[in-house]
């Protein structure tokens, strides 16, 4: 499968911690609003790639993160937002994601952020043995579950999950 590109428009927004008092948590507007519109071009990315379903096995993920200015931001918060917002879009789960590289460059007139999928057909060589077996034998069961119509990850069961 070729590697697919993903360019999200506008200044790259930093997961934020989630805030709240009294038990109750919230994600701040910000961090919302830049989750849409990073799904939003996820979405058009796949559809002109003409992947039929998210991908379901490891992938690597290059982000080249272009900032509009000369700040600190954590790495780590620059890849939050893009690899959660992906789910379900662009693959089954964020936990396939076995390599990352996160760059950053500056681009005062034209901030953004650029994803680089590579999905990995042959990737016993990046994990060891005993990962490689557990993830093939995920990937067969949620291969499974998606043609039997249920959208649910296996490592993700609940209860009520009728038993195949």
């Amino acid at each position: 499968m070729k590697p697919l590109r993903i360019v999200v428009p506008g200044p790259p927004v930093p997961w934020e911690r989630t805030a709240g008092s009294g038990g109750r948590r919230f994600t701040p507007e910000r961090s919302r609003a830049y989750k849409k519109t990073i799904r939003l071009a996820g979405t058009w990315a796949v559809r002109a790639a003409q992947m039929k379903a998210p991908w379901i096995g490891p992938c690597k993920v290059t982000w080249h993160v272009y900032l509009p200015d000369l700040r600190t931001r954590d790495w780590d918060n620059l890849g939050k937002a893009p690899s959660d917002g992906l789910n379900k879009i662009v693959w089954d789960d964020d936990n396939w994601i076995i390599w990352s590289l996160v760059v950053k460059h500056i681009d005062r007139k034209n901030p953004r952020m650029e994803i680089e999928v590579e999905f990995l057909e042959e990737w016993e060589e990046w994990v060891t043995p005993g990962r490689a077996a557990f993830l093939k034998s995920e990937a067969k069961a949620a291969r499974a579950l998606a043609r039997a119509g249920r959208s649910k990850s296996p490592a993700r069961k609940s209860p009520k999950a009728p038993e195949l």
